[in-house]
């Protein structure tokens, strides 16, 4: 494992005592790079994912480049895995809804609170241990891990102030993306506190809309926040700081921006129109590429390098075309989608080629327009030789593609998506407002497995106005795909901007803050409400002793139709992922008639072998045809007549045998032609991953947190 040690006095002359460093402590040969001279310094806190750069940080340090002015960023995130190591990163994302993260970094950005600390970690343990917290020691050694990691968060904290006040940057902005705000507002904080003088920052998705209000109101060691895309505002706003310091007037105020003015002038500060308090990027081609350089070469000081596969963030589109889904709050205040040329985002990927020697694209596109995914394959899957194999994509997908778009993907270096599946029952498929039914789902798993894509996908229970029998009724026909790709089932999340939240009576929804945020920032119940992004349908406080009423939190929690699904797609996982061999239900074309092999735990036989009527239907209903035409599109495609009695005997006998089923009035062939291909390794993810995990060199007890999970966690 390589360990950099920081340069003596590097280029100015700064030591690490002068960092307020005890230069004795082990930790402290793990430093990044202190730069040289610079103006800004903008970072990523934990516990933005490891595996690969920030975009928001790259595109800020471009743009802020382009206009001349000196940036710096810096991947604490990074720093902060290498001092404690890395397999604790998965850990708070075990606990999204009780903003663990926050919690962690809480003493640092709002100091102690003894007694709430307490009754948090009381229900913490209850949420990450089930039956476990029952056990008096299981819980008590839980309780000491999770303060130590959380003193751990506070010591570094301390460090990572003082790197950034010794780098001489006048401004110090902070990300604050998902499961970053309290250890962004921790960070910032200590700064203000070290170098009053010194201009604080913070954007990001957290600060998006009245959370970024909420959070400019209540966090006043925070001098600007903006609320919205930052790559068209940041410069401008860089330049009007260095003139005006904190005292910016609110008639020079861009957008989405809100200063120390707006704090000053009370509530009426942050009344603004709706459409001022959004910073938006109107052309996404025509600004600088994003600079990565920075996370490369905190990567290389940490001798991490080699303990990462690395995957490129590049951006096709931003928004999403279908946009209706009821439960997606991902893309806030800007539903509207914009599209990059095929141009650019071919210029893009040669550029991140050129500068890093990497191939691993994520497209992160929370569904690339349908225009532009087709001529990204088209393209990508015309090239030959070397350029058809060498880069690899992933993308996120919508569950109606048909076998052709699906084959274009794989030609494409496309073998891994997330697809927009959420269900395979129509009706919750209708209630999220999906716009697909459970036929196209299982059309998508066949056609994905067919040509060795890796498809993963999320299944949704606990919308509103679900019935749980529709839950037990998918279950029941599960194990006829366990050839197929499996989904994890969750638990509905009421997340903000969602229509869930946006239109919460027209679902019988009274949604409030998780009732553990009270808990974790020391603020009003109104301030709560806007500063929230994960919201619960009435909740019950967290009582003294740790105790929470949650829907669908525990098993005992689960309608017993849901806990059914819930183990059918475990066994389900298991049996796909985790068997010597994974089940086949494939089928090929012989002298002797169609043949199916079939190694499913329901399989009837091993080996079928399909003749004439029998095999021309097999194969007519591989496109999913609705049973009333079945007859008919035989009789037009083979010549094919079969009388009622003869087409119900053979498609009973299919259904039978599990090797077709019937969903949403049509006919499903279930096995995928030829030779089941084999799937790519979730360790070549183009996304990035850990492939060598490593210890922490301070604290390597920590991770054993992250072994504490439920299921339905």
């Amino acid at each position: 494992m390589g360990i950099s040690i920081m340069k003596q006095d590097l280029e100015r002359g700064l030591s690490m005592q002068a960092l307020g460093i005890d230069v004795t402590s082990q930790q402290n040969d793990l430093i990044g790079p202190l730069p040289s001279s610079t103006d800004v310094c903008l970072v990523s806190m934990p516990f933005a994912p490891l595996p690969r750069p920030l975009p928001a940080l790259g595109l800020l340090e471009a743009a802020l480049k382009a206009a001349g002015i000196r940036v710096t960023g810096c991947y604490f995130n990074l720093w902060f895995a290498r001092l404690y190591g890395s397999r604790y990163h998965d850990w708070p994302y075990k606990a999204l809804k009780f903003y663990l993260a926050d919690w962690l970094f809480g003493a640092a950005a709002f100091g102690p609170a003894p007694d709430k600390d307490e009754t948090y970690l009381r229900a913490l343990t209850r949420y990450l241990l089930g039956a476990r917290a029952e056990e008096p020691a299981q819980a008590e050694a839980f309780h000491a891990l999770c303060v130590q990691y959380r003193q751990r968060a506070t010591d570094f904290t301390e460090q990572a102030a003082r790197y950034l006040i010794a780098s001489g940057a006048r401004v110090i902005g902070c990300s604050s993306n998902f499961q970053q705000h309290g250890a962004s507002l921790a960070l910032l904080r200590a700064v203000k506190r070290l170098a009053p003088e010194r201009i604080t920052l913070l954007g990001g998705a957290n600060c998006e809309g009245p959370m970024g209000a909420a959070t400019h109101r209540c966090f006043p060691w925070v001098d600007y926040v903006v609320s919205g895309e930052g790559e068209e505002v940041i410069a401008p706003l860089v330049k009007v700081i260095t003139v005006h310091g904190r005292d910016l007037p609110l008639t020079e105020l861009p957008a989405g921006v809100w200063a120390p003015a707006n704090r000053q002038a009370g509530k009426a500060g942050y009344e603004r129109p709706h459409q001022e308090r959004f910073a938006s990027c109107t052309q996404l081609d025509k600004g600088p590429i994003a600079d990565y350089q920075s996370y490369f070469d905190w990567l290389g000081h940490l001798g991490l390098r080699q303990h990462i596969r690395i995957g490129i963030p590049i951006e096709g589109s931003r928004g999403c075309w279908w946009g209706r889904c009821a439960f997606c709050g991902l893309n806030g205040e800007r539903l509207r989608q914009r599209t990059k040329p095929l141009s650019r985002v071919l210029e893009e990927m040669d550029a991140f080629e050129q500068r890093h020697q990497c191939r691993d694209f994520e497209l992160l596109d929370n569904v690339p327009p349908p225009r532009l995914l087709r001529e990204l394959t088209q393209y990508l899957g015309e090239q030959v030789g070397e350029q058809a194999t060498r880069r690899r994509l992933f993308c996120e997908v919508r569950a109606g593609m048909n076998r052709e778009q699906i084959r274009a993907l794989a030609l494409a270096g496309i073998h891994y998506v997330q697809a927009g599946v959420e269900g395979l029952h129509s009706d919750l498929l209708a209630l999220m407002n999906k716009g697909t039914q459970a036929w196209q789902n299982v059309q998508l798993l066949k056609w994905t497995r067919e040509f060795g894509i890796l498809c993963t996908y999320n299944l949704l229970w606990g919308m509103p106005g679900a019935q749980d029998r529709w839950y037990a009724e998918t279950a029941a026909w599960l194990p006829a795909i366990e050839h197929l790709a499996p989904g994890v089932l969750l638990g509905l999340r009421f997340d903000r901007f969602s229509d869930y939240h946006r239109n919460p009576q027209a679902y019988g929804l009274r949604l409030q803050p998780h009732p553990s945020m009270p808990l974790v920032y020391p603020l009003a119940d109104d301030d709560l409400a806007e500063l929230s992004y994960f919201f619960e349908d009435a909740p019950v406080p967290i009582s003294a002793d740790g105790h929470f009423d949650l829907k669908g939190v525990g098993a005992e929690k689960i309608p017993p139709e849901v806990m059914t699904l819930l183990q059918a797609t475990q066994h389900w996982v298991e049996r796909f992922f985790r068997s010597r061999l994974q089940p086949i239900l494939a089928r090929s074309d012989s002298e002797r008639g169609l043949e199916l092999l079939d190694t499913r735990q329901c399989a009837v036989q091993r080996l079928h072998l399909l003749h004439d009527q029998e095999a021309q239907l097999y194969r007519l209903i591989d496109a999913a045809p609705p049973i009333e035409r079945v007859q008919a599109k035989l009789a037009q495609k083979q010549g094919l007549i079969l009388k009622d009695a003869e087409f119900d005997r053979m498609r009973a006998e299919l259904i039978d045998a599990r090797l077709a089923i019937e969903l949403d009035g049509r006919l499903i062939g279930l096995a995928i032609r030829g030779e089941q291909p084999a799937l790519p390794s979730h360790k070549d993810f183009p996304g990035g991953r850990v492939i060598r995990p490593w210890r922490g060199v301070t604290n390597p007890g920590v991770e054993r947190l992250a072994g504490y999970n439920q299921p339905w966690c």
